[in-house]
């Protein structure tokens, strides 16, 4: 009697191990996935209008870098057709050639930069979703660039020449605009949350297995009935 009364324990404890195993693989490997290059550039891509969705970290950051990629190509890609219109300009070396050179140089400049602020707004918006928070500060960021872009063209355009002073309105936009992007840096750097919020489920932790599999049965009472 002993010995069946043993053998059932052990059948049971080892029952109760298992389930423990079972139940920590399913929480490790609840939903999540690796995220490459590809996924991120997908991910920007397919939702470069969506201001309502979530973003996951890992995706964020992979657009991110290719959004300073495709942005410093852009740049040299216009410095070589910059280089080349110079050289169309017969007067290139007069104030007359460098007045007409200037408007294409500024675009040079500045629409990298533009393609850069204008790939990463949407994906900053579904990144402040993905952890919780309403997406007024990259919106304020947004606005706060396109004054700060405008005063620059006006006041830079006025001059005729990258030797002008944006003076305080523009260096008000432009500390207002690197302290809001110091804010979306650090949210951007934070964990999705695990729950479904608001903006719809997790990209990050879809099925939750971990919430959805019963705990394992106690079988420290049945032992002490038996």
């Amino acid at each position: 009697m002993d010995s069946s009364s043993t053998d059932h324990h052990h059948s049971h404890g080892d029952y109760s191990h298992g389930s423990h195993r079972h139940h920590r693989h399913h929480h490790n490997k609840s939903t999540t996935r690796r995220v490459n290059f590809l996924d991120g550039v997908w991910a920007g891509f397919a939702n470069l209008f969506n201001f309502m969705g979530r973003m996951r970290r890992s995706e964020y950051w992979w657009f991110f870098i290719f959004s300073i990629v495709f942005a410093v190509g852009c740049y040299f890609g216009f410095l070589i057709w910059l280089d080349y219109g110079e050289q169309i300009l017969v007067e290139k070396y007069t104030n007359v050639g460098k007045a007409k050179m200037f408007p294409y140089e500024y675009k040079s400049y500045s629409i990298p930069v533009y393609i850069f602020i204008v790939l990463l707004f949407s994906a900053q918006v579904r990144r402040f979703h993905d952890v919780g928070m309403r997406a007024w500060v990259p919106y304020a960021k947004f606005l706060v660039f396109v004054a700060l872009a405008w005063h620059v063209y006006r006041v830079a355009h006025a001059a005729r020449s990258f030797d002008f002073n944006i003076g305080i309105i523009g260096w008000s936009l432009l500390l207002a605009f690197i302290a809001l992007a110091g804010v979306i840096a650090y949210v951007a750097c934070k964990d999705s949350e695990k729950e479904r919020n608001r903006w719809g489920r997790s990209p990050k932790y879809r099925r939750k297995l971990y919430e959805e599999l019963p705990p394992p049965p106690d079988m420290s009472r049945k032992r002490k009935k038996t």
